[in-house]
């Protein structure tokens, strides 16, 4: 029974295994609706959210949830640009899911948070060790979590007033 059990987790590894390196941009089309789907769910889950904080706060954003609208509003755009970067090239969301947040840690709480950024090479080495992107797809969806990101929450922190 035990061997039964342990040929047919082989096999299912080995299928999976298999599908990760025969993936290509043309399949990566399948993806495309839950890509689509993220963003407009970060969206429905925006209102209610930020409703209830608004009340509390002041002036066009309560500081205390600039963040948090900046992160919402991040990860929807973000979404967006790696689905439409996947229809071409792969780059992978990993890094860019990655490198997003710490990046807006760090604008907002300046160069203490640096120490965090050895969570991305985490991410990195595990996306390219599972051979699911090169490492250029890495290197790109990490450059374009913090580049995005970055322009995105420095933008909130402006029209907010947070500086």
């Amino acid at each position: 029974m035990a061997r039964r059990v342990a040929g047919r987790n082989f096999l299912l590894f080995m299928n999976y295994r298999e599908f990760k390196l025969n993936y290509s941009v043309k399949q990566s089309a399948a993806l495309t609706i839950s890509y689509i789907f993220m963003p407009t769910s970060f969206a429905l889950a925006a209102f209610p959210i930020l409703s209830l904080m608004t009340r509390q706060g002041t002036g066009v954003f309560p500081i205390a949830s600039v963040q948090v609208y900046s992160l919402m509003f991040c990860y929807a755009t973000n979404t967006l640009a790696v689905t439409a970067i996947n229809t071409k090239w792969k780059i992978s969301a990993h890094a860019v899911g990655a490198s997003g947040p710490l990046t807006s840690l760090a604008i907002t709480f300046g160069w203490e948070v640096l120490p965090l950024f050895v969570l991305m090479l985490v991410v990195a080495w595990a996306r390219i060790e599972l051979k699911a992107h090169t490492r250029s797809q890495v290197t790109s969806g990490a450059l374009l979590g913090i580049l995005l990101t970055g322009v995105q929450v420095e933008a909130f922190h402006k029209i907010a007033g947070a500086r």
